[in-house]
């Protein structure tokens, strides 16, 4: 469904992320679009649970997580994130 990848580069420096959705997910800009916005929503809202420093790469595999209920989404997302961390 989704993969994070991450990197620390320095813990001075601010977090960094980008959300990759391929056209091969969904034709739909829209769709990809809309995933993209509710992944960097999550993250924005949880950014305490972020190091300074680290690099932050979520692709996504699966056009599901557009229609996903928001506490589902979010809890993937922040286990992906704890993880990571």
């Amino acid at each position: 469904m989704v993969v994070l990848q991450y990197a620390s580069r320095g813990a001075t420096k601010p977090y960094r992320m980008a959300v990759v959705v391929s056209r091969k997910t969904h034709k739909s800009a829209v769709v990809r679009n809309r995933i993209r916005r509710r992944i960097y929503e999550i993250i924005r809202n949880n950014s305490e649970l972020v190091k300074p420093g680290t690099d932050l790469v979520f692709t996504v595999y699966s056009d599901q997580l557009a229609e996903l209920e928001p506490k589902k989404l979010q809890t993937i997302i922040l286990d992906l994130l704890q993880k990571a961390t």
